[in-house]
């Protein structure tokens, strides 16, 4: 009976809330309109892309504007409730902590924004409170708190971004990793800490909008993950976009699929947990990746897995635990289309064009091959993740609900997460390193004009004057504007130092000395 009570009085406030927002429109007209006139004011002034802004400025100006358009919405539906205001202020607060840690003077920026959303949205929160007879909330003090935290913080600019943007001259051109349409990728040498990279070329022409050309960077500015490819920093030069990332001494996953034909059951299971892992922490962050598929995801000869490729990623109504998960169902979608792959070497709907392609994702049941017809590792629990990611309705998706439904599958029962975090070599993938010895041989035995021609394209890269370098296009890693300014205090230091022993005479810092100072940058990275 007591619970039978409790359930009548939680639906009544359930019922009441939603019915606050067609009362409010009805006694109080004036209040949502002019609410509405000003969000509609607001987002459009916000969704200007300013190429001044850094890439975490230009993220948390994404979040504020999807805010502010999910609240507009809910307004222009009459569906809006007073937790609908307070979840979305909680999670711009959120947001603005996430913020404080990473740069001061973006949080700043984005405190005096959240501010004037939330004076805004204000007076239809109070309203919505009373009409739904909850304690009203002080929206004024709460938007005054956020710019405050800033009284008490020094007014000492951090060095200049343009500080952190090597030259071209530093890459030394190892190896040619991959190239087509979109440009080129290198294996490098980054000459001032002497260690190894791999450094990506976009054509400038690649991008028709410079928000599109930032969005790797904007990632790379939130997201931090050991399933994600690590970014060091990325600027401009005459013809392309340049990004020094992380070298992965491993291969495409597309490859090794092709070479096994299929997985063991086991080396899935490692492989779908760190993709499952690095989505989770995207989402979170408030991204969407878009394009997860095998030939986006390298994998190291131990088994570690590493997601890439970020180009086409968007930024989703996120960075907040109440944000709807459906809304990542694509890339949950994407998931099942990758797991299917891995355990029977080619994709769940094929099509002779891409219309009969869509239509078979949309119509066709999902099937496995027949026994006999082609071999496959998929075992009964495999089978049921796999229909379960693939579902047609994206709110019935598995990972729609809450991601704990991924990681609690009967394909992962027994399964050990932080196995994942604290080794490297997860499993055994014999064909990971005949490949990579075929490649090696390949690199030994060539030598052809067309390939040197190949490797001279990042020799060839003008750099442009920092001046001309665009803020929304260039980032740098904390680790690795410590390393450039370790870069720079320690080899002035070595100048200085000689400078004086020999009476300010022009020198060259001695090779062993250079290399000391090397090493004690790498300690950065």
């Amino acid at each position: 009976m007591a619970a039978s009570a409790t359930s009548s009085t939680e639906k009544i406030g359930v019922d009441k809330r939603k019915a606050s927002a067609k009362m409010l429109v009805t006694l109080y007209p004036r209040i949502p309109k002019t609410a509405m006139v000003l969000l509609e004011f607001f987002i459009k002034r916000e969704s200007k892309v300013s190429l001044t802004r850094e890439p975490l400025s230009h993220f948390c100006q994404e979040e504020v504007v999807l805010h502010a358009q999910e609240c507009l919405l809910r307004l222009n539906k009459q569906v809006i409730t007073y937790q609908d205001v307070r979840d979305m202020v909680e999670n711009l607060v959120g947001l603005h902590s996430m913020c404080m840690k990473k740069s001061t003077e973006a949080a700043k920026e984005l405190g005096t924004t959240v501010r004037k959303l939330t004076i805004i949205v204000g007076e239809v929160g109070t309203s919505l409170e009373r009409l739904a007879d909850v304690p009203a909330t002080d929206w004024m003090a709460i938007g005054d708190s956020i710019v405050q935290k800033f009284e008490k913080v020094s007014d000492q600019k951090p060095p200049k971004f343009s500080t952190f943007i090597p030259r071209m001259r530093d890459f030394k051109n190892l190896k040619m990793l991959g190239a087509g349409g979109f440009g080129a990728v290198y294996k490098v040498n980054f000459r001032p800490a002497n260690f190894v990279g791999t450094v990506k070329l976009v054509n400038t022409d690649r991008f028709s909008r410079h928000k599109q050309a930032a969005m790797d960077k904007v990632v790379a500015s939130v997201v931090r993950h050991p399933f994600i490819v690590k970014y060091y920093c990325c600027f401009c030069v005459k013809e392309a976009y340049v990004t020094l990332m992380e070298y992965i001494d491993g291969l495409d996953l597309m490859r090794v699929v092709t070479k096994e034909e299929y997985l063991e059951i086991g080396t899935v299971r490692i492989i779908m947990a760190q993709l499952i892992l690095a989505l989770e922490h995207m989402h979170l962050r408030g991204f969407l990746h878009r394009d997860i598929k095998v030939s986006n995801m390298l994998i190291l000869p131990g088994g570690r897995v590493k997601v890439i490729d970020f180009d086409t990623t968007k930024v989703c109504n996120g960075h907040c635990k109440y944000s709807l998960l459906s809304r990542r169902a694509a890339d949950w979608w994407s998931a099942g289309v990758v797991m299917y792959k891995l355990m029977t070497g080619r994709v769940p709907f094929r099509g002779k064009s891409k219309q009969m392609l869509r239509e078979r994702i949309i119509k066709a049941p999902l099937k496995w091959p027949r026994a006999g017809e082609r071999p496959h590792s998929a075992n009964t629990p495999a089978k049921d993740m796999t229909y379960r990611m693939l579902k047609k309705n994206p709110v019935e998706r598995l990972g729609s609900r809450c991601y704990s439904d991924l990681k609690t599958h009967p394909f992962f029962d027994e399964f050990d997460w932080k196995m994942l975090f604290n080794s490297t070599n997860l499993c055994v993938i014999r064909s990971i390193k005949e490949i990579m010895d075929a490649d090696a041989e390949k690199d030994r035995k060539a030598g052809d004009p067309e390939d040197k021609r190949k490797h001279q394209l990042i020799e060839e890269m003008v750099d442009i004057s920092p001046e001309s370098q665009k803020p929304l296009l260039c980032y740098a890693a904390p680790s690795f504007k410590k390393l450039m300014l370790e870069f720079l205090v320690c080899f002035w230091s070595s100048i200085h130092a000689l400078e004086n022993r020999h009476e300010g005479k022009k020198l060259h810092v001695e090779e062993k000395n250079f290399k000391s100072i090397q090493a004690k940058c790498r300690l950065s990275l």
